[in-house]
């Protein structure tokens, strides 16, 4: 693989950064506001944080546009760094990769960037589109949306007792809360703030409320537009 745009990206030092947390801390010390002390320190770690997270996503863009370029003939990494599409792309979604907690959504993030160029076979509209909802997304909504991408398939390799011909009429609540969220009492609420945004933005259409047969219950329930999003953020790896 040509590391070159990889060994591009700016090393980040944890040990540096933390020796500058401890010096804030031990220098907020010796004031005599505690309120001050606890504000420089916080301040100091929300800034290492930050520093190693773009690092890290910094490095999955590198390594996921280096990717890209091997895998499809006349794309190369420069090309695709000098596209102003691609940065524009990279400004808007870097800072919603600095501030997540998850590795995962920022890892969803890089994917994403590699179709932001005029290199990409889908509609220019499309791909910001796209782009906006994977920069909004948490993990919770993409686990469900995958779910409801092939129900049976994700019960058959991931729920426990899981045997089609349980239930004559039921719900797909009832089959999130007997097989998905197992022992979880608190899974509605976040689940129907999930579905809501999902049939809003036109990506998902999951009747909640509607009783029908077992077979009904676990039929795939994402659009066109929710499985292009999944396959806008997949690793070709795993094709």
């Amino acid at each position: 693989m040509d590391n070159d745009l990889i060994s591009a990206v700016p090393a980040s030092n944890p040990d540096r950064d933390a020796m500058t947390d401890y010096a804030l801390t031990a220098a907020s010390a010796l004031l005599p506001i505690v309120g001050g002390a606890i504000s420089d320190t916080a301040r100091g770690m929300i800034s290492r944080k930050a520093e190693e997270r773009q690092h890290q996503f910094d490095t999955l863009v590198a390594l996921e546009v280096t990717r890209l370029a091997e895998r499809v003939e006349d794309i190369t990494p420069q090309a695709m760094v000098e596209s102003d599409e691609f940065m524009a792309a990279y400004a808007k979604v870097s800072r919603v990769a600095a501030e997540t907690e998850s590795i995962e959504k920022r890892q969803r993030l890089a994917a994403a960037l590699t179709h932001m160029g005029p290199w990409s076979g889908i509609d220019s509209t499309r791909r910001h589109d796209l782009l906006n909802l994977v920069a909004r997304y948490h993990d919770s909504d993409i686990f469900l949306l995958r779910y409801f991408r092939n129900p049976v398939t994700w019960l058959s390799e991931n729920a426990t007792g899981w045997q089609p011909g349980r239930y004559e009429l039921a719900g797909i609540g009832t089959i999130l809360g007997d097989y998905v969220f197992a022992g979880q009492s608190d899974w509605r609420p976040s689940v129907d703030a999930s579905i809501s945004r999902f049939e809003a933005d036109g990506v998902a259409n999951v009747p909640m409320g509607t009783t029908m047969s077992e077979s009904g219950t676990v039929d795939r329930r994402t659009t066109a537009f929710g499985n292009q999003l999944l396959d806008f953020i997949a690793d070709p790896a795993a094709n």
